[in-house]
């Protein structure tokens, strides 16, 4: 049970809250881990309209008001039964998803501005771009080192076993260096918290 200044959220009621960059949701509760600070809503996507799992950081999220509860526990079991999932699936997958951002964010505040608009700029085009210590790991065979610019930028060797690895850490290479020698954009517009601020599972 989800409780918000002193309002209790029980599974199976209907929600509505305010996230960090202004966004609005309504959904009902699944689940919410209390250690993890973790609020799982169902709702359906904007787009095609299916029903998904979103999860929230609470800390992320404002002006939670509680719309509707359960009005029996049949409600709660087809709620559960629908979503596909056990407790257990669940907090799974909110482990691994926690697990995936936690790669994603600035591992020191010591790095460079210039660090930082070189990791969102690679992202933005290739979505296994992730933190290693101060360092940026690209396709898992891709370091970029600061200062963060195309001289920087190294196969990493231990990672490539085969004739296969080896193409594509060539080809990986060269798309890295191509992507920091153009100009970085849009980097004030994209410093918005993020961390588990959308995460969606299709259900």
């Amino acid at each position: 049970m989800v409780t918000m200044g002193g309002q209790a959220l029980p599974v199976g009621s209907i929600v509505a809250f305010n996230t960090i960059n202004n966004g609005q949701v309504e959904g009902q509760v699944v689940c919410f881990d209390p250690a993890l600070k973790v609020l799982v809503i169902r709702n359906k996507d904007s787009v095609s309209k299916k029903p998904i799992l979103r999860v929230f950081n609470m800390s992320s999220v404002s002006e939670i008001r509680l719309k509707s509860e359960p009005t029996n526990v049949q409600v709660i079991e087809e709620l559960l039964s629908s979503c596909n999932f056990t407790g257990k699936k669940v907090h799974e997958r909110i482990s691994t998803s926690i697990a995936l951002r936690s790669t994603e964010l600035m591992p020191s505040d010591k790095i460079s501005i210039h660090g930082q608009k070189a990791f969102l700029q690679l992202k933005k085009t290739i979505a296994d771009t992730l933190w290693d210590g101060e360092n940026i790991r690209v396709v898992g065979l891709i370091l970029v080192k600061s200062p963060y610019n195309g001289d920087s930028v190294e196969i990493i060797k231990s990672e490539v076993r085969s004739d296969s690895d080896d193409s594509k850490a060539r080809t990986a290479l060269a798309q890295v260096r191509k992507i920091l020698s153009k100009p970085f954009s849009s980097y004030e517009e994209r410093q918005r918290p993020e961390f588990l601020q959308s995460t969606q599972i299709p259900v």
